[in-house]
C-alpha cells in the first residue's frame, strides 16, 4: 500500500490563500454572501484534492468563517439577545466535545501529530455551529429558490468536471482501470480526485434541490433542474455509484405526489437513454437489483457488500472486546489498527489476537479502510455513536415539528445521510456534519418552507 505524506508546494500554498482570502474577504464585507458560499465550497470542495489529502472543504470553509467572525468584531452596533435554550445545540456542543477529546485519545494512544488534523476539524465544526446558532440573524439563509438554484448550478458544474476528469483518464491517457482508480494517480503531483464511493456525496444535496424547484414558475430554472437531474444520473451511471442512485430513486419515490405527470416523463426520457448508452446489454431488472442489494449491506450482502458487512461485525466483536473500548473507543484513528485481528476473526474464524499501537510507522504500514459507522464506533464506542444518532434525532424532530411542504424529502434526506455511513467513510466531509448540524441545511430548508403561523390575538 502507498503512503500519502503530507508534502505542500508553494503554489499549492499561494493558491488557497488567495482563494480563501476573497471568500473572507467577501463574507465580512457582504454578510448575505455567507451561506452561498458555505454551499458552494462544500459541495466543489469534495471532489478535487489539496496537498495530497482532501482539504479544500474544510480549509475554505475555515476562510469562510474567518470572514463571517470579522464581520462581527466591525458590526459592533448590531448586539442580539441571547438565544433561547436549544437542546439540540446543547447536544451538538456536548458532541464536539466529545470528539475533541477522542481525538487528543487517538494522537497519544498512536503516538502520532497527524491526528492532530481531527481536534482542528471539530473545532471548525463547533465555531461554525456558534456562528451559525448565536450569529445566523448577521447571515441569513437564502430564500428557498435561491438555494436550489446555488445548490443545482454548482452540483452541475461538479458533475461536469468530476465527469471530464474520469474521460481524461480513460480515454484520453488511458490509464488501467480507468475512471475507478482515478483517485490512486498522481499523488506526487496532488492532481488527484476522491474515488467513486465519496465523490458522488453531493447527490445527498442536490436531488432535495432539484425536486424543491422542480415545479418553478421560471422555464429556466425548471430547465436547470433538469439538467441537474441528467448530470447526476450520467455520474451515477458512469461511476457505477448504487448510493447516489439510491439517493435519486429514493428522493423521487417519496416526491411522487410532488412531481407534475410531464416532469415524470422527461425524467424517465432522460434515464432511458443514458442507461442504455452507459449500461449496454446490461438488462433494466439486472440494473435494479444491482441497486437494491446496496440497501441490504447488513443482512444480505452482494458479493461487493461483504467487506462492508465484515468491518460492522468486527466492529461490534472490537466494542464489545472490553468496557472501556465499548463505552468510550480507542480514540480517533485507532480503528485502522484495533479493528485488524477482528477481521482476521471474521474472515478466517480464528481467535481476535490482541494488539497494541507502537507508533505511526505501524498505522502507515498496515492499516485498514474501512466505513463511518465501523470507524465511528470503535474509535467513539457507544457513547459516541448514541450523541450522533440523537444529533439526527433532533434534526427530524425539527422538521416534523415545523410542518413544511418538504417534511418527506428532508426526512429521508437525514436518512440516506447516516445509512450512507455502512457504505463508506465520510467522517472527514464537512457537508455531511452541515446536514444535521443544529441550523444546518436540513433545519434551515425546512424553517425557511415551512407555513407562517398565524398569530392568534385575544379578544
Amino acid at each position: 500500500m502507498q503512503v500519502v505524506h503530507f508534502d505542500p508546494k508553494i503554489w499549492e500554498i499561494l493558491l488557497v490563500l488567495i482563494i480563501g482570502l476573497t471568500l473572507a474577504g467577501l463574507v465580512a464585507k457582504r454578510p448575505k454572501l455567507f451561506w452561498p458560499l458555505l454551499i458552494i465550497v462544500n459541495i466543489l470542495g469534495i471532489g478535487p484534492s489539496l496537498m495530497k489529502y482532501f482539504f479544500w472543504d474544510k480549509v475554505l470553509t475555515g476562510f469562510i468563517m474567518m470572514g463571517a467572525l470579522q464581520h462581527r468584531s466591525v458590526d459592533k452596533g448590531h448586539l442580539r439577545n441571547a438565544v433561547r435554550r436549544d437542546d439540540h445545540k446543547l447536544m451538538f456542543g456536548l458532541w464536539v466535545g466529545y470528539m475533541i477529546m477522542e481525538s487528543v485519545i487517538g494522537v497519544i494512544a498512536n503516538s502520532d501529530p497527524r491526528i492532530s488534523f481531527w481536534i482542528i476539524f471539530y473545532a471548525l465544526l463547533g465555531l461554525l455551529s456558534y456562528i451559525l446558532c448565536c450569529r445566523g440573524r448577521d447571515f441569513p439563509f437564502p430564500s428557498i429558490r435561491q438555494f436550489s438554484i446555488i445548490v443545482l448550478v454548482t452540483v452541475s458544474l461538479y458533475n461536469i468536471a468530476y465527469l471530464a476528469y474520469g474521460i481524461i483518464i480513460e480515454n484520453v491517457l488511458g490509464i488501467q482501470y480507468g475512471r475507478f482508480a482515478a483517485q490512486f494517480l498522481f499523488r506526487d503531483t496532488s492532481f488527484v480526485w476522491s474515488g467513486p464511493s465519496i465523490a458522488p456525496y453531493p447527490t445527498i444535496i442536490g436531488m432535495p434541490a432539484a425536486i424543491v424547484a422542480m415545479n418553478d414558475g421560471s422555464f429556466r430554472v425548471r430547465m436547470l433542474v433538469l439538467v441537474s437531474v441528467f448530470f447526476m444520473m450520467a455520474t451515477a451511471f458512469y461511476y457505477d455509484s448504487r448510493a447516489a442512485w439510491i439517493v435519486i430513486f429514493c428522493v423521487l419515490l417519496v416526491s411522487l405526489r410532488k412531481i407534475r405527470v410531464s416532469k415524470i416523463i422527461t425524467i424517465i426520457l432522460i434515464f432511458l437513454p443514458a442507461f442504455y448508452y452507459f449500461m449496454g446489454s446490461m438488462k433494466t431488472s439486472d440494473f435494479f437489483g444491482e441497486i437494491a442489494s446496496g440497501t441490504q449491506i447488513l443482512w444480505s450482502p452482494s458479493e461487493k457488500d461483504v467487506p462492508r458487512q465484515k468491518h460492522t461485525v468486527a466492529a461490534l466483536l472490537r466494542v464489545t472486546d472490553n468496557m472501556v473500548t465499548f463505552f468510550v473507543g480507542d480514540g480517533i484513528y485507532s480503528h485502522k489498527l484495533t479493528i485488524i485481528p477482528y477481521m482476521q476473526k471474521v474472515y478466517e474464524n480464528v481467535p481476535a489476537a490482541p494488539i497494541v499501537i507502537q507508533s505511526q510507522e505501524l498505522r502507515d504500514d498496515d492499516f485498514v479502510r474501512t466505513n463511518a459507522f465501523t470507524a465511528l464506533l470503535i474509535d467513539t464506542g457507544v457513547i459516541g455513536m448514541m450523541l450522533l444518532i440523537l444529533l439526527f434525532i433532533f434534526t427530524a424532530y425539527k422538521v416534523i415539528s415545523q410542518k413544511g411542504p418538504h417534511r418527506a424529502v428532508l426526512l429521508t434526506t437525514l436518512f440516506l445521510t447516516f445509512t450512507w455511513q455502512f457504505s463508506i467513510n465520510m467522517t472527514a466531509i464537512t457537508l455531511f456534519y452541515l446536514l444535521f448540524m443544529p441550523s444546518g441545511l436540513v433545519e434551515q430548508i425546512s424553517k425557511i418552507s415551512a407555513p407562517i403561523k398565524s398569530i392568534r390575538r385575544g379578544l
